[in-house]
């Protein structure tokens, strides 16, 4: 399973009702651990500096292979 969210089709009702019913179910201690995985998620992967720096490092790969 996903450790920090859901995944659903977009405009799928029935597989959002179901996807609500599944996180009205959750406890509040499996809750939190969504939370903490997704702000761990977050500072990996999507904190400004270490976006902008691999944005960086793209283009520099890129102007290397022209």
């Amino acid at each position: 399973g996903n450790e920090n969210g859901w995944s659903f089709e977009p405009g799928n009702i029935e597989e959002i009702k179901k996807l609500a019913g599944k996180v009205l179910s959750l406890s509040r201690n499996e809750l939190k651990a969504k939370g903490e995985a997704s702000r761990k998620r977050y500072l990996e992967v999507f904190e400004t500096e270490k976006c902008i720096l691999n944005y960086a490092k793209q283009i520099l790969n890129s102007v290397k292979n022209d």
